[in-house]
């Protein structure tokens, strides 16, 4: 009789599940961007990990917020390192996206070629708007060189 029960009780909890899974997915979408910083997306699942660390460690306030701006610290600093990259490469010698794209990332930059001359041009700007680059270009051929 009790593996009866047994039988009964799970057939009562799988029939329960349509009910109770629409809401609790929706409730749950950790894919969902909760910030952006430059061109990346900071997920909820990002965000809820290392909140779960600012618990664990007891760090005083809210560990949403905390996690959050320690995320989007850490991008910040990720893309001025990348830029700080690039321009030393530049420094060396002037050199067009694609040649950038391939000291910086070798042989990706050609198999992912529309992404990494998307992040090497975006640094590029960066790097332009500061007024450390600027853009020469030769026989049709745009470069980018050190200023100054």
């Amino acid at each position: 009789m009790p593996h009866v029960l047994r039988i009964f009780c799970l057939l009562f909890a799988l029939s329960l599940t349509p009910l109770v899974w629409p809401v609790a997915a929706g409730a749950q979408n950790l894919f969902a961007p909760v910030a952006r910083v430059n061109d990346r997306v900071i997920t909820a699942y990002e965000r809820e990990q290392r909140a779960r660390l600012v618990t664990l460690f007891r760090t005083p306030g809210d560990p949403r917020e905390l996690a959050l701006k320690a995320l989007i610290d850490e991008r910040l600093e990720f893309h001025r390192k990348r830029a700080e990259a690039v321009y030393a490469l530049i420094a060396e010698r002037a050199r067009t996206g694609h040649e950038l794209a391939q000291a910086l990332f070798g042989d990706i930059a050609v198999t992912q070629a529309y992404l990494t001359l998307s992040e090497i041009l975006g640094h590029t700007d960066l790097l332009l708007n500061e007024g450390r680059v600027r853009e020469v270009e030769r026989e049709e051929v745009v470069y980018f060189e050190a200023a100054g």
